[in-house]
């Protein structure tokens, strides 16, 4: 499920571990975030990511980067411009 949270948790930097669902162009699992189907698999997926925290750091630097590139207010606005323009 899209929602804040998303952009909030890896716009921090933080690894982003939500359900498995649609989620906005960037957000792939094993990438930029990491997703679960399951009670069994969230419990399995956390202890996985605590335990090896260089894997967990460069999920969460790559959705932290892809935030950034293609979520931050200037992407924003450049594409407001581009709709606007073509008007």
């Amino acid at each position: 499920k899209v929602n804040m949270r998303n952009f909030e948790a890896t716009g921090l930097g933080a690894l982003l571990l939500s359900y498995k669902g649609m989620y906005p162009a960037g957000f792939e699992h094993g990438k930029t975030m990491a997703t679960y189907s399951d009670f069994d698999e969230f419990v399995s997926l956390s202890q996985y990511y605590l335990e090896n925290e260089s894997e967990r750091a460069c999920i969460a630097q790559n959705g932290n980067d892809m935030v950034k590139r293609n979520y931050s207010k200037n992407k924003q606005w450049e594409d407001f411009k581009t709709i606007v323009s073509s008007l």
